[in-house]
């Protein structure tokens, strides 16, 4: 709990017992399944924290038992916190002194930045 986690590999876990026999384990981030259900101990998943926004989420697991009893352990909160990811350039408008450069990336935001000299004037918009 209050683990700062970022990346495509990062190991989620739990344990988990039950006089009936424990059938599964399903991982919850924010309440929605992440991944598909674990059958086999020890219960773990790989979770790709790039797929979630970065901020704070709550993490928690589901025993399942032969039975058709579950359990739903405490809630984990962990920050992710996952640098920005260009997902396309596009350059237009290109001269021999300037070009329109737009870029995408996972962070949303929407701002216009010039950059250059003040005699040379170059835009770059950037656009989630």
């Amino acid at each position: 709990g209050g683990a700062t986690v970022s990346g495509s590999a990062v190991t989620v876990s739990a344990s988990a017992a039950d006089n009936v026999g424990v059938i599964g384990v399903q991982f919850k981030l924010d309440s929605a399944n992440l991944a598909v259900e674990d059958l086999t101990s020890p219960y773990s998943i790989t979770w790709n924290t790039t797929t979630a926004a970065n901020g704070s989420h709550s993490l928690t697991a589901v025993a399942r038992d032969a039975a058709a009893n579950s359990t739903t352990s405490s809630t984990v909160a962990v920050t992710v916190a996952n640098p920005p990811v260009i997902t396309a350039v596009n350059a237009t408008s290109i001269t021999g002194t300037s070009a329109l450069i737009l870029w995408t990336t996972n962070v949303a935001a929407n701002s216009r930045i010039e950059y250059g000299l003040s005699t040379l004037r170059e835009e770059v918009l950037f656009a989630a």
